[in-house]
């Protein structure tokens, strides 16, 4: 984890965790990128890209050519070259409404 602080507080920060993912035809160390927060009266300045860009370099120090994170937002990560791979959908229905279902015995 790496931390931005202004004192003894924390303004910014951002985690990863080491993974194995393959890809093209290979396993790879892979680099998973979680916890980027800003305060909101100190983002936009770059702190939280700073901590992320931190961790970046000691992934690539540790021979991981890949890194992922799952974000809430896409603009500031794309400065820093991360594009949208793939998305997660959740699909959901109440078991009432299937049909010819019935319960128990």
């Amino acid at each position: 984890m790496r931390c931005v602080l202004e004192s003894d507080r924390i303004i910014a920060a951002a985690a990863a965790r080491d993974f194995r993912q393959w890809f093209g035809g290979r396993e790879l160390g892979m680099s998973g990128i979680w916890g980027v927060v800003t305060l909101p009266e100190y983002r936009g300045g770059g702190l939280a890209t700073h901590a992320v860009t931190q961790l970046l370099e000691g992934a690539r120090a540790k021979g991981q050519p890949l890194s992922v994170l799952y974000s809430a937002t896409q603009r500031p990560y794309r400065g820093m070259g991360y594009e949208l791979a793939e998305t997660m959908t959740r699909h959901g229905w109440r078991s009432t409404t299937c049909l010819g279902v019935r319960r128990g015995p």
